[in-house]
């Protein structure tokens, strides 16, 4: 895979850092084969600490410049002498300088048993050029053993022309200088990094490691810098190597304070295994592989084994915890898939203007959105946007246009309650046609106007119907509305008689008494008829009052219709006219004999015969209607007080009764008796 991955890369720069970091030595070679470009193959060859990819790309290098870069500054020993001898190959026969290349190459070979990790440097020379003491010589003693024999040998340079060098010799003068210009740029620019590196705060010792084994190349061009630049670049040498040394001793420790760790960290692993809250466990692993990470460098002789162990107490945890979560996605999913479906039901439903059945359904997709379980994170908030920005659009809608309604609603409202306050107003009217119709009118409006809040609308509705029961009710019974009213004026008219009449007999009479007590009689005696016997009730009422009014006050009422002594005179009339009609009266038959039957029966017949029969009829008919007469105007008489007045009184009842019982009911009329 990785092989493949390789040869899909097709940018220079990807493959040149694949090329010198990767670990497996076949993807190192595809990615050095892959690349085309000759600076990207020389940084693979100057940078790259893989002997086998450094030197694979100096061999795909053609270019002198390049390949004396790579010769300089590589990292890596093998690959700076493959590239000094593709120069060789490269250099014409004619160009050349031995005594340069003599010195290089001794340099070379002291630098080749250097160790990797940049600790101390032990040279290939001589024992006779070996620091005194028998230490190994350190890159300072290197450079300064060297730098005499490089300054007793003349720089290629300053070789005059034709003193062993070939014909062409002179024209490699500007070149040479050039190239002296270039090493001493070059050796500058490596002091000031050394000297930053020395003083750099935090100290890196991977970029100490790296500046050490690039400071260690231009050995071989000491000879050719001045010598303060070659003792300045000589002791920020010393002091970054000193530094770098503090620096591995102290990783050393942190390497064995690392072991403790990493063992404390497999016990935890190990104790991991026996957690049943996945969810927990999973945190706690993420928690051990970065603190893992922190403290990964360990002793060399423990290290392998305690990655090993860590890893063995780590992969059935993980093995536990990918199935965990996987089912967990396809539950996620799922749940993904029901919330997608509800966001879709709602922005159907975001635009409808069916506000009541809308905002259930939205409720109730609301409430089954709580009922689902959690949906992948980044998916999930994107469903719940949607879903929320549709409930809001419509939820804000319905504000806006519950907004509108409440205002029609008040207004309605507003309406409603005066239409109320006008039928309140005819409830109690005796304008019968006139309100009624006033009365329709209102109703007709009422349906007109628009609705109202449904929590006020029952109350206001229900004030206006009774409101125009009330007045219904009474207009349906207006007849007897008003035969009760002109019954209440008749019994006001009778209690305020009584009133005035409570004190005759011991106040003295009071101006106008007898006009008074006439006006307020026959007010009592007007109106609508009562029942016989509330009728008869009334009128005793009536005359009792008016009684003990004549009787208490009889001067007021002297030469008046209430005088008793004319009323006495008017009912003796009307007594004798009653008495008189009923002597005349025959007995009914029940009273007669057979023999007086008899003749009754002949006269009848002897009468009908003749043709009098309707005269006959016609006088009884006249004398009932006289006895009537009579009674209604012995009842508009004032009372007659005393003992004479109630005798009068039974006399001409007595007489009326027997009036009516001797009289015979008349015969219909054509009907033959």
């Amino acid at each position: 895979m990785r092989a493949d991955a390789v040869g899909r890369l097709r940018d220079a720069h990807a493959l040149s850092r694949v090329a010198r970091s990767a670990a497996d030595p076949e993807v190192r070679q595809r990615a050095v084969a892959a690349v085309t470009d000759g600076a990207a193959l020389a940084e693979i060859a100057a940078r790259s600490e893989h002997k086998d990819a450094a030197v694979a790309a100096v061999d795909r290098i053609e270019d002198a410049e390049a390949l004396r870069t790579v010769a300089a500054r590589a990292r890596n020993k093998a690959a700076a002498r493959r590239a000094r001898e593709r120069m060789e190959v490269l250099r014409p026969a004619a160009v050349g300088r031995p005594a340069e290349d003599e010195v290089a190459e001794g340099a070379v070979n002291a630098s080749d048993e250097e160790d990797m990790g940049g600790e101390d440097v032990t040279s290939g020379e001589s024992a006779a050029n070996a620091p005194a003491g028998g230490r190994s010589a350190s890159p300072e003693d290197v450079s300064e053993a060297a730098a005499p024999a490089a300054q007793a040998e003349p720089a290629a340079a300053d070789v005059p022309a034709g003193e062993g060098s070939a014909p062409e010799a002179p024209s490699l003068a500007p070149r040479l200088r050039a190239d002296r210009r270039e090493r001493t740029a070059q050796a500058e620019a490596l002091c000031a990094r050394l000297t930053a590196l020395v003083a750099a705060n935090p100290f890196s010792l991977r970029d100490a490691e790296v500046a050490l084994r690039e400071a260690r190349l231009p050995h071989d061009d000491l000879a050719a810098l001045p010598p303060k630049l070659a003792r300045q670049l000589r002791e920020a040498r010393a002091a970054l190597f000193a530094r770098a040394q503090e620096a591995r001793e102290a990783e050393e420790w942190s390497r064995w304070g690392n072991a403790t760790a990493q063992e404390e960290l497999c016990r935890r692993m190990e104790a991991l295994a026996a957690q049943t809250d996945l969810e927990k466990a999973a945190k706690e692993l993420r928690t051990l592989d970065g603190r893992w990470a922190e403290v990964r460098i360990a002793p060399r002789d423990e290290a392998t084994s305690l990655r090993q162990r860590y890893q063995t107490a780590r992969a059935p945890i993980k093995e536990k915890l990918d199935a965990y979560f996987a089912e967990k996605a396809a539950r996620e999913n799922e749940n993904l898939r029901l919330k997608q479906e509800l966001a879709g039901k709602a922005e159907a439903l975001a635009d409808s203007t069916e506000w009541m059945k809308a905002s259930e359904e939205l409720k109730a997709l609301q409430a089954r959105w709580k009922e689902i379980g959690p949906a992948p994170r980044k998916p999930g908030d994107a469903v719940w946007k949607r879903f929320r920005a549709a409930c809001d659009r419509f939820f804000s809608r319905r504000q806006e246009d519950l907004k509108k309604r409440k205002q029609e609603w008040a207004a309605n409202m507003a309406r409603k309650q005066a239409l109320c306050e006008r039928a309140e107003a005819l409830a109690g009217s005796t304008d019968w046609e006139a309100t009624a119709a006033e009365a329709r009118k209102l109703q007709a409006e009422w349906k007109t106007v628009g609705p109202v809040r449904r929590d006020r609308s029952e109350a206001v509705w229900q004030r206006f119907r009774t409101a125009c029961d009330a007045f219904f009710e009474r207009y349906k019974h207006r007849d007897e509305a008003e035969r009760q009213a002109r019954l209440a004026q008749r019994e006001a008219a009778v209690k305020e008689l009584e009133a005035l009449v409570a004190g005759a007999g011991t106040d003295p009479a009071p101006p106008g008494v007898a006009e008074e007590i006439q006006k307020l009689v026959a007010r009592a005696r007007q109106g609508t008829a009562l029942p016989a016997a509330e009728e008869e009730a009334l009128s005793g009422r009536i005359a009792a009052a008016r009684e003990r009014a004549v009787a208490g006050w009889p001067e007021a009422f002297r030469g008046t219709d209430l005088d008793p002594e004319a009323g006495r005179t008017r009912r003796e009339k009307l007594l004798a006219r009653v008495e008189s009609l009923t002597a005349q009266a025959e007995p009914p038959a029940s009273a007669l004999s057979g023999q007086d039957l008899a003749r009754r029966l002949k006269e009848a017949l002897a009468t009908n015969t003749m043709g009098g029969r309707g005269e006959v009829e016609a006088k009884r008919r006249a004398e009932v209607d006289e006895v009537k007469a009579a009674q209604a105007a012995w009842r508009r008489l004032p009372p007659l007080p005393g003992d004479a007045g109630q005798a009068l009184e039974h006399r001409f009842r007595a007489a009326c009764d027997r009036f009516f019982r001797d009289r015979p009911p008349a015969p219909a009329a054509g009907r033959p008796r």
